[in-house]
């Protein structure tokens, strides 16, 4: 049986642990259009094909926070943190 969130269905999920310095998921599926990103505590992130997160200039989500975004499909994600170690679960979505 399939996962559904909303409307889209639950491709693949992802999870790390943020660290104070830059890192990257593997590619995200080529078919892919929209990511889910939850956070457990402050993170900064990045997409793209070779992301580099950065602390204030970066996407910043707040602790406890999940927010879909849209990408390109094969794109990366970079995370970082200023504090802590927060976990980042990610899941590719499909319509």
């Amino acid at each position: 049986m399939a996962n559904w969130l909303g409307g889209y269905r639950v491709i693949a999920n992802h999870t790390r642990t943020t660290s104070g310095t830059s890192a990257q998921t593997s590619a995200f599926n080529a078919s892919i259009e929209y990511v889910r990103v939850t956070t457990t505590g402050p993170v900064f992130i990045e997409f793209g094909a070779n992301p580099t997160a950065v602390v204030a200039t970066s996407i910043y989500m707040a602790g406890d926070e999940s927010i879909i975004f849209k990408i390109d499909g094969g794109m990366k994600m970079a995370t970082i943190h200023g504090s802590g170690t927060p976990t980042v679960f990610v899941q590719e979505l499909s319509e």
